[in-house]
């Protein structure tokens, strides 16, 4: 890249280029802190067996064998399987904070820990440009912040007790003992089960 020489700017293209440059930092900033963050949460935070999404090492692959694993055992044996996938479209966006808190709070995260993340997402003010509009300044009331290195991981957390909760009715398909009636991708889920009755 080339750069001409700040006597050869404008003052308006100076300005321009030192917005910019202090845009850049920002970005590599928040990127930074952002990360180390993320390595502070993944000490408390365990996402579930059952979810897939996010998790160092695992990949849809995992989540789709497991998938094919459950339905072939089923079928082996002549048993019907039902399958109710879904999709929680949305899902980063409907993150509401205060249980945010409280989930973060009950797995014992060090307040100083919430209070940035607090601090953090009520300081992020958001814009929207259409056909090259931009819109006034608003805050966000909810939602995880697209692109965050640590919103993976607090999404995990947020479903969590969702997983958990449907993990622990027994109710579903079970394979050699193991309770398989849902598996999780992200904010993909699909439950699984022997009957209709099961999946209701």
């Amino acid at each position: 890249m080339l750069l001409r020489r700040r006597e050869d700017l404008s003052a308006a293209a100076r300005s321009r280029v030192c917005f910019r440059l202090r845009l850049r930092f920002i970005r590599l900033f928040i990127k930074v802190f952002d990360g180390v963050l993320n390595t502070q949460l993944s000490k408390y935070i365990k996402p579930h067996d059952n979810q897939f999404g996010f998790k160092p090492g695992l990949s849809t692959d995992g989540a789709i064998l497991s998938l094919k694993h459950t339905i072939n055992y089923y079928v082996e044996r002549k048993t019907p399987v039902f399958a109710c996938f879904l999709d929680l479209s949305r899902a980063f966006d409907l993150v509401s904070y205060d249980l945010l808190w409280k989930k973060l709070e009950k797995i014992h995260l060090p307040q100083y820990t919430i209070n940035i993340l607090k601090y953090w997402y009520k300081s992020q003010v958001n814009s929207v440009r259409w056909e090259g509009v931009l819109s006034d300044p608003y805050r966000m009331e909810c939602g995880l912040r697209q692109g965050g290195l640590t919103s993976p991981i607090l999404f995990n957390l947020y479903v969590n007790e969702l997983i958990e909760e449907l993990t622990g009715t027994r109710i579903g398909c079970n394979v050699d003992g193991v309770n398989l009636n849902n598996l999780s991708y992200a904010d993909d889920m699909v439950l699984l089960s022997a009957s209709v009755c099961g999946l209701r």
